[in-house]
């Protein structure tokens, strides 16, 4: 499963490409599309800050108002995100298509190192993952997970992601004489592989028994807490600092 700046890169096939939010979010699905806009009270760094001059046409006198945040940049192609009078737009320019160098000087301009607000932002709404009591936690399973946290009394619903980690059983043989005994394990899709490699290492990847033994030391399942061992599924709570996993 590629990330979204995979996407981009893939849908602009080495041409020049200008997204708005609405064609973002038909092209990908995007949920955050919508509520992009909104991090721009949050305080993340803009360098760059204003795009200053007409470049195009030779004018340095004139500042748009634009405020461009970079995603991704490399010595051939920058992927930006700009926030102007004429709405957000998501923009991938690659170095080859630019005729005008001082279009390019103007997109490699932007630090790319400083945004790390909005390349979490990006994360969270792009995995759908839910940040809790300092931990970031993702829902793989296709259900809701009802968590109660030890340290605070506090409960907590992770709705899930969208993506449900799949696993598939198979029989090994531990013994064929007199009878036959077997074992059941249970082997990681290759999408879900893809899946998990796209995630940052500190994120809580929570899913079913099954998928924490299809993939041990990654996938964590999950552990009642206290006082709800013995309740009905509705009314189960799940300890928000404890979980189960399985030895690679």
């Amino acid at each position: 499963m590629k990330n979204f700046i995979e996407n981009l890169l893939d849908l602009s096939k080495g041409n020049n490409l200008y997204l708005r939010l609405s064609e973002v979010e038909k092209e990908f699905g995007i949920r955050f599309a919508k509520n992009l806009p909104e991090i721009r009270g949050i305080g993340y760094s803009i360098k760059g800050g204003v795009v200053p001059g007409d470049q195009l046409n030779g004018r340095y006198d004139t500042v748009y108002k634009n405020k461009i945040v970079c995603l991704y940049k490399t010595d051939d192609v920058v992927i930006t995100v700009s926030f102007g009078t004429d709405g957000t737009k998501f923009c991938v320019q690659h170095r080859a298509n630019e005729a005008i160098e001082a279009c390019w000087r103007r997109a490699t301009s932007f630090d790319y190192e400083a945004n790390e607000d909005i390349e979490n932002y990006i994360l969270k709404e792009e995995k759908n993952y839910t940040e809790i009591e300092g931990l970031r936690i993702i829902n793989t399973t296709p259900h809701a997970i009802n968590f109660l946290s030890e340290k605070t009394g506090k409960e907590y619903q992770v709705e899930p992601c969208g993506f449900v980690l799949n696993a598939t059983p198979e029989e090994q043989v531990v013994q064929e004489t007199p009878v036959t005994l077997v074992k059941t394990v249970f082997k990681p899709s290759q999408e879900g592989l893809d899946f998990l490699e796209t995630l940052p290492e500190d994120i809580i990847v929570i899913g079913s028994i099954i998928a924490a033994q299809a993939y041990p030391g990654r996938v964590f399942a999950m552990t009642p807490a206290k006082g709800f061992e013995r309740v009905p599924p509705a009314e189960k709570r799940m300890n928000l600092f404890k979980f189960t996993v399985f030895p690679e």
